[in-house]
């Protein structure tokens, strides 16, 4: 599937959550904090979901969690072409790390893992009250107009490998957050959707940034987990109603 549609929740609320990295034990810990109710609320992921992190063979029973939603990202979308699951015929390159934790892994547990890797899409549609609200791992590309052009162009057999590889790996539009776009003007509103949400990218100070309606929340809470530091900020996941980001 390239483009999953969720239908609206009418029983509870809707999260999304920056990139996992396989430190799924401290997702569930910042949920219990941030009171989420598995029988009504949703949680939905930017995508990174693997590597880095301490915990790969939880991902796989995350991933089947009904009330869990993820989108691919290029740590994702990598380990399917180590394993030689996936492949590009364009011979973009995908591949962002060694990973050579899968070798930890049982060949179960491996199995169990890129299947659940395979079966994520390249974005999400969320209906709210509203509007729509999308996400994808890294940006839209600002050369898009709008949400549907950029989802159209995700599945189209002329253009589909190209964007869905920008979809995940560029940092253009991010530029802009950290201060270190190459030029132009910041991208601007997407009017077909009420907001899109983004990971991929580390923010600067580790708090989330908005640019019109997009929205980066990649935070590094996984950082901790991994043995990883940065000086002088605080690490979190950052888990932010989709509805009511409060973000800008």
């Amino acid at each position: 599937m390239i483009v999953e549609r969720l239908p609206a929740n009418r029983r509870g609320r809707d999260y999304v959550i920056g990139d996992i990295h396989a430190a799924v034990s401290a997702v569930y810990r910042r949920l219990r904090a941030c009171g989420f109710d598995p029988e009504r609320d949703r949680l939905i992921c930017v995508g990174d979901l693997v590597d880095r992190g301490p915990e790969p063979e939880l991902v796989p029973d995350l991933l089947a969690e009904p009330w869990f939603h993820a989108v691919r990202g290029n740590h994702d979308v990598s380990v399917l072409h180590a394993v030689g699951e996936e492949g590009s015929p364009e011979g973009l390159p995908y591949r962002c790390e060694d990973h050579d934790w899968l070798g930890g892994l049982t060949a179960t547990q491996a199995r169990a893992l890129v299947d659940a890797l395979a079966r994520m899409p390249w974005a999400l549609e969320v209906e709210t009250p509203e509007g729509r609200v999308g996400i994808v791992h890294a940006e839209v590309p600002p050369a898009f107009p709008d949400w549907g052009a950029f989802a159209a162009a995700l599945s189209a057999p002329d253009t589909g490998e190209r964007v869905r590889y920008q979809a995940i790996w560029s940092r253009e539009a991010a530029g802009h957050c950290r201060g270190r776009a190459a030029g132009g003007e910041p991208p601007g509103p997407l009017p077909d959707v009420c907001r899109v949400f983004h990971g991929h990218t580390l923010m600067p100070g580790l708090s989330p940034c908005r640019i019109a309606n997009r929205y980066w929340i990649e935070t590094g809470g996984w950082l901790p987990e991994a043995g990883a530091r940065h000086m002088g900020d605080s690490p979190r996941f950052s888990i932010v109603d989709i509805r009511a980001p409060g973000i800008g």
